[in-house]
């Protein structure tokens, strides 16, 4: 009877737990989840940048292997960016706005990769992403409705 009683409580704890993990997160400053996605985005933006950043987080959302975030990049002190002292060409920076959307995906050993991110968009282009990379739609902050959405 003990071992009944033993087993049920684990089984009503698995069912419990289960919903958690399909709920959407946000993981918390200075969490090592948070400086993962960070740092792997960050390492683009460098790039295409040409400094160092940081970022402010507006939303970071994870569900099911996949995370989301609308970031706007700053210097390292915080200080907005001047973009005019950046590698972004000139002539676009009247086509260009403060920010950056990421999508995360995380592989099955656990690892994250940047599925995709569009940096300085004058739109909101991720409300298709869900259908695209077939990610949870609660993590984003806008989705399309997928007759909306190019099959292509």
């Amino acid at each position: 009877m003990k071992k009944i009683l033993v087993f049920s409580a684990m089984l009503l704890l698995l069912q419990i737990n289960a919903p958690a993990q399909k709920t959407v997160v946000t993981p918390a400053k200075g969490s090592p989840e948070r400086k993962i996605l960070l740092d792997l985005i960050r390492v683009q933006v460098e790039k295409t940048l040409g400094i160092e950043v940081i970022f402010e987080v507006k939303t970071l959302k994870m569900q099911g292997g996949f995370a989301f975030g609308d970031l706007t990049p700053r210097q390292k002190d915080g200080q907005p960016i001047d973009y005019t002292k950046t590698r972004i060409d000139p002539d676009q920076l009247d086509a260009f706005d403060d920010w950056i959307c990421v999508l995360w995906q995380q592989d099955q050993q656990g690892n994250w990769s940047v599925r995709q991110s569009i940096l300085g968009a004058t739109d909101l282009p991720y409300g298709c992403w869900w259908k695209e990379f077939k990610a949870p739609k609660a993590i984003f902050t806008y989705t399309e409705a997928a007759e909306n959405c190019s099959s292509e």
